[in-house]
């Protein structure tokens, strides 16, 4: 019959009877996909981060030079040594967080390192009333609101500006000036931080589902 029907020309002879073979490109693996996509996005980040590793090493050297220059001075005994140590705690931190391996971690690591970057900045502004704590702490808030959720990271620069405008509150004269100048440049440098944040590749779920070849939804 499907002779007969070849050659009257209404069936063609090569025509499989079966059902169609099965698309190739649906046998690539999923999860080679989104690994494929997760590696593109990690080694665009990193190249965000290399871009802004001299920034950190120059805010390093902005605090350092002002720290040196400012009373006490740094040195190895009383105000001198929380000073010193206050110092190379905050500069140890900032050049932590400058490591790409590091960017990395979770945020328990991510939040434990910028409150121990914030409280040297907090440190700094009580043993060195007119020194570059403004600098140091408002670091830490910049680093929150680039690495962290936006909970999260609210609740950093909430924590740390309210610590370093008291403490510069009861150091510094005229106070409230002092206070107000430090907590604006922190709500700077937090809405700066932001708008980083939401502008650099995602590497979560969404980037996962883009990888994957679905439409990725919003939130």
């Amino acid at each position: 019959m499907k002779a007969r029907l070849a050659a009257a020309g209404l069936m063609h002879a090569s025509q499989p009877s079966g059902p169609p073979p099965p698309d190739d490109t649906q046998n690539i693996p999923v999860s080679a996909r989104v690994s494929a996509a997760r590696s593109r996005a990690r080694e665009r980040v990193d190249r965000q981060r290399q871009l802004l590793r001299p920034l950190g090493l120059t805010l390093i050297a902005i605090v350092v030079t002002a720290s040196l220059n400012s009373h006490p001075a740094p040195g190895l005994f009383g105000a001198r040594l929380g000073v010193s140590l206050a110092l190379a705690g905050f500069a140890a931190a900032l050049a932590v967080t400058a490591a790409a391996i590091w960017a990395r971690r979770g945020y328990p690591y991510q939040v434990v390192l910028i409150g121990f970057m914030g409280g040297c900045g907090v440190v700094l502004a009580a043993l060195q009333p007119h020194g570059p704590a403004e600098i140091a702490a408002s670091v830490a808030v910049w680093i929150a609101a680039v690495r962290l959720p936006l909970r999260p990271a609210v609740a950093a620069t909430v924590l740390i500006t309210g610590a370093l405008a008291a403490t510069i509150a009861l150091t510094e004269q005229p106070a409230a000036q002092s206070a107000l100048a430090a907590a604006l440049l922190c709500l700077l440098l937090a809405v700066t931080g932001q708008f980083i944040r939401r502008g650099r590749p995602a590497t979560g779920p969404s980037a996962v589902r883009f990888g994957s070849g679905s439409p990725a939804r919003a939130g």
